[in-house]
């Protein structure tokens, strides 16, 4: 599960990366770089492109794809950026690209060791859910 892009200032986008060529999604993330790069923003504004790589699949139990392995998978908070962590050595790079996004932010690293196991990632359970209704 991807995440793929996140606006962090107008004109600007980080742009999640697969490493590993052998990874399916590296065409399409190669495709995502292509296609941003050739296009503008609203105001005709070339992107600024930062890159955040995507977790390895060797972060995950069997590399199954069912889990979230994305650092563009965060959630923005008064004064601060709620990142996901794997316990891996790339998760350092991660929040020091977020940092370069979101200089005047604190970046707070959250392990997903458990909580990815469900699919989702940090910006899936900050989503709203509706009130039950009344019987």
């Amino acid at each position: 599960m991807p995440g793929y892009v996140a606006f962090f200032k107008p004109g600007a986008v980080l742009l999640e990366e697969v490493a590993d060529p052998a990874d399916p999604r590296f065409p399409i993330m190669a495709e995502n770089r292509k296609v941003l790069e050739s296009e503008t923003d609203a105001r005709g504004r070339r992107f600024e492109l930062l890159p955040i790589v995507e977790a390895p699949r060797t972060a995950v139990p069997g590399g199954e794809d069912i889990y979230c392995r994305s650092y563009a998978n965060f959630y923005l908070a008064n004064g601060a950026v709620i990142a996901p962590a794997y316990g891996i050595a790339e998760d350092a790079a991660a929040a020091d690209t977020l940092r370069r996004a979101y200089p005047d932010r604190q970046v707070v690293c959250l392990d997903l060791r458990d909580l990815f196991r469900g699919g989702g990632g940090i910006h899936c359970i900050t989503q709203q859910e509706p009130r039950a209704r009344s019987t």
